[in-house]
């Protein structure tokens, strides 16, 4: 029901919103952006047990996205997408579903980021 409103309505999702077009690949790889580093991902040892440690990651924030641009900042509960230099999370392709998690700011615990969709571009 609500993706016919949108579609009618000529609206989008919050997923069109937030997606790097090549406008926006174009405008990072301007300001000197890089591919963000997707290594960490692979580097979960299995323990004694057979379970598997998966470690996280610590990266630097590089860019936000909300609104079909680049922004400064968002608000609490604003759905926006967010660009690392590094990432342990898995992106949809290949067959392969997204990771969901979270993303913890450093040193101050109680500021966190759903994650709820990965993408590769």
């Amino acid at each position: 029901q609500h993706s016919l409103m949108l579609s009618q309505q000529g609206g989008s999702t919050v997923d069109d919103q937030i997606a790097l077009d090549v406008h926006a690949i174009s405008d990072l790889q301007g300001r000197g952006g890089k591919p963000t580093d997707d290594s960490p991902k692979y580097k979960y040892p299995a323990t004694v047990d057979g379970q598997y440690d998966f470690e996280s990651c610590t990266s630097k924030v590089i860019a936000l996205r909300y609104n079909k641009s680049f922004v400064d900042e968002v608000t609490s509960g604003q759905e926006c997408g967010v660009l690392t230099e590094k990432t342990c999370f898995y992106a949809e392709q290949g067959g392969q579903i997204y990771d969901e998690g979270f993303l913890v700011k450093e040193g101050e615990e109680g500021v966190e980021l759903k994650v709820k969709n990965v993408q590769t571009r």
